[in-house]
């Protein structure tokens, strides 16, 4: 994408109603799923622009967002200036894609 598409998608993340409802479905979810707040770590595969550290920021200690992109990795820094920010690389992004599909799209839990 080109750079001012994720500034627009930034933007957008945090007052269009498909973007509010959307982490409002993930808010449930994850509050049905009884996932403890007290620690752990909260990995966002593909995160863009950040839109969702927050609300993951809320259910860890520890927030890893992971991005081929450099923009999209600055523009989440913004937004949640604790989590770790990583630049993957196209080969190790299929290399997740492989894995989620072997475990049935299912990542139960790792460790970093």
């Amino acid at each position: 994408m080109q750079p001012k598409t994720y500034d627009n998608l930034s933007a957008a993340e945090e007052t269009h109603w498909w973007f509010r409802h959307r982490r409002a479905v993930t808010l449930e979810c994850l509050r049905r799923a009884r996932i403890p707040t007290d620690g752990g770590v909260a990995l966002d595969i593909g995160c863009g622009t950040g839109g969702n550290l927050p609300l993951l920021a809320a259910f860890s200690s520890k927030v890893v967002g992971l991005d081929l992109s450099e923009r999209a990795l600055s523009l989440c820094a913004a937004k949640q200036d604790d989590a770790v920010l990583v630049r993957a690389k196209p080969h190790i992004a299929e290399k997740w894609k492989v894995m989620c599909e072997a475990s049935g799209g299912q990542v139960r839990s790792a460790e970093m």
